[in-house]
């Protein structure tokens, strides 16, 4: 048997085999005493080999490059060449407008009443004229199968307004994924907090609205509006590239802020102008009472005007506090406020499904039960009575036995993450569990409607 131990360990065999030796019984023949020993030796050798670490657990420090005809080599090269391609199929606004002209050009003639239609003859002539002005690049932009993906009515036409809108959408995609991979230097297709805040420094400079940035703000700037993306698609800190070009509704978010002359009504709607993040800035200022940059328990159920519930809140600490490497699990930091205002801005979105459940969970058991539903409703239902002053003959059975009906369990009657993304009732359904004030709109939404006037 070959031993590869250290000396230091080799001599602690030894010492054991010696032990052994010496309190071996002497009457035993030569075979039995060389038996006893090999069997003695195996013994506390295998002894010693289980208690070291496996090495197979060490990380690897090095990774040789990869050698020029290996898979990873040509999975590289593969990669390098379809972003090329990539770049030649970017279409910027001045192909745009003359594919707008080209279309208008071949569309079929124009009836009252009706958008600017156009069938599969003219699309294909098209794109005959787009490869002679433009090159083979834009082919990609012609297919039949891009030409299927829209509705066609009975005379087998598509509307060129909603082709049109595909192709812009499709090249600020093409766009932001370049953008995006310029701050992805190890081309992994992945985008770290710290990348991702880099790549807003960077588009803010493009942005006229956000010229008007304060000095020193843009740390927060970046910290906040980077929130966003990593609530929507993080995993572990970190962001797939993919994800975010994949999210149309994101990414035109961000897009349109370069459009000049906004409102300042759309401005605030958009999560990454200046005025949304210096409002969620100035909130949690204004909460933070001591001034350390961190808000309490107390301090943080002050947003809803003592609407909240104290068990919503005392959850929210204890899910989703403490998180982060530095800060305590009875504070709450600037970024875990940033992702409660994401999350109950925006609570019927599969994220925000994903940051309340938890919440809910109690036990958890990866479903909310009726007993569950019951402690918490129970809460506001004590702030509606004593509070808000409204219908104290309202039964807390009745609304959890509400909830169950509006959400509609695959296994009734608890409750699951899954349940609550296909009702699509979600959103509805934290806010009557957290907040009097949302039950209380709620309850009278249809005292709320605005009521028909006779003219």
């Amino acid at each position: 048997m070959e031993i590869t131990q250290p000396l230091g360990r080799t001599c602690s065999i030894l010492t054991s085999l010696r032990s052994f030796v010496e309190k071996e019984d002497v009457r035993a023949s030569v075979d039995e005493a060389e038996r006893d020993v090999a069997f003695h030796f195996e013994h506390e050798f295998q002894k010693l080999n289980s208690s070291q670490p496996d090495t197979k657990a060490i990380p690897t420090f090095f990774k040789p490059r990869p050698k020029p005809n290996s898979m990873v080599s040509l999975v590289k090269q593969h990669a390098r060449a379809r972003k090329e391609q990539l770049k030649e199929e970017l279409l910027d606004v001045a192909v745009l407008r003359q594919i707008e002209y080209l279309i208008e050009e071949y569309c079929m003639p124009l009836e009252e009443d009706r958008e600017v239609r156009i069938n599969y003859d003219g699309f294909t002539q098209v794109a005959t004229r787009c490869r002679e002005v433009f090159g083979p690049a834009v082919s990609c932009n012609f297919k039949a199968s891009v030409f299927q993906m829209f509705k066609q009515d009975s005379d087998g036409c598509i509307k060129a307004r909603l082709y049109l809108t595909y192709l812009h959408q499709r090249a600020a995609m093409i766009h932001m994924r370049f953008q995006l991979g310029c701050f992805d230097p190890d081309n992994k297709g992945i985008l770290s907090e710290s990348q991702l805040e880099d790549f807003l420094e960077h588009f803010s400079a493009s942005v006229p609205s956000l010229s008007e940035m304060p000095e020193g703000f843009m740390p927060l700037y970046r910290r906040i509006a980077a929130r966003k993306m990593l609530f929507l698609h993080g995993h572990n800190g970190n962001v797939r590239i993919k994800d975010l070009v994949s999210d149309q509704a994101l990414m035109a978010e961000i897009s349109d802020l370069r459009i000049p002359d906004q409102s300042e009504e759309q401005l605030i709607g958009s999560w990454f102008s200046l005025q949304s993040t210096m409002r969620v800035h100035n909130t949690f200022s204004r909460l933070d009472e001591e001034g350390n940059g961190f808000l309490s328990l107390q301090e943080f159920s002050q947003i809803s005007g003592s609407t909240m519930s104290d068990l919503f809140l005392n959850r929210i600490f204890e899910e989703h506090t403490g998180m982060r490497k530095g800060t305590a699990r009875d504070k709450m930091d600037l970024v875990a406020f940033t992702d409660f205002v994401l999350a109950w801005d925006h609570r019927s979105i599969p994220a925000a499904i994903k940051y309340f459940f938890p919440i809910f969970d109690l036990k958890k058991t990866g479903h909310i039960s009726p007993a569950e539903l019951y402690i918490f409703f129970k809460e506001v239902l004590f702030i509606w009575v004593h509070v808000l002053n409204d219908d104290a003959t309202l039964t807390t059975y009745d609304v959890v036995d509400e909830l169950i009906d509006m959400i509609q369990p695959k296994s009734p009657p608890c409750i699951t993450q899954e349940d609550l993304r296909v009702s699509g009732m979600s959103g509805i359904f934290f806010s009557i569990l957290a907040d009097a004030k949302q039950f209380r709109d709620y309850n009278y939404r249809e005292h709320n409607l605005p009521k028909d006037t006779d003219e």
